[in-house]
């Protein structure tokens, strides 16, 4: 699984989870330093703000960045046929009803 967090400003973290990859694996480059938090902590929106909002939409990225968060969680997963997208967990069950046939 590859996670990304984009700060509102748009400049994105990707950090790929697994054995020997992490922030800096591979990459000489340093990482920018984070700008200090909107509201005293640090605020992230996970899957995006998602009430009322399908999670894990651009609507719901969109929502979070102008309800004034410090950074966007998205989640991304590889499909088999090698496809990134934007979906927490491992499997689509929890996100249909009535199965696949």
């Amino acid at each position: 699984m590859v996670r990304m967090m984009a700060w509102a400003t748009g400049v994105v973290l990707v950090t790929a989870l697994g054995a020997g990859a992490g922030p800096g694996a591979g990459s000489e480059e340093a990482p920018p330093p984070l700008k200090p938090p909107k509201h005293g902590v640090y605020v992230v929106a996970h899957r995006g703000a998602h009430e009322g909002i399908p999670e894990n939409t651009l609507a719901a990225y969109r929502q979070a960045i102008e309800l004034g968060v410090d950074f966007v969680e998205i989640d991304l997963r590889l499909t088999r046929d090698g496809e990134y997208v934007s979906v927490h967990n491992s499997t689509v069950d929890d996100y249909v009803t009535g199965g696949l046939t």
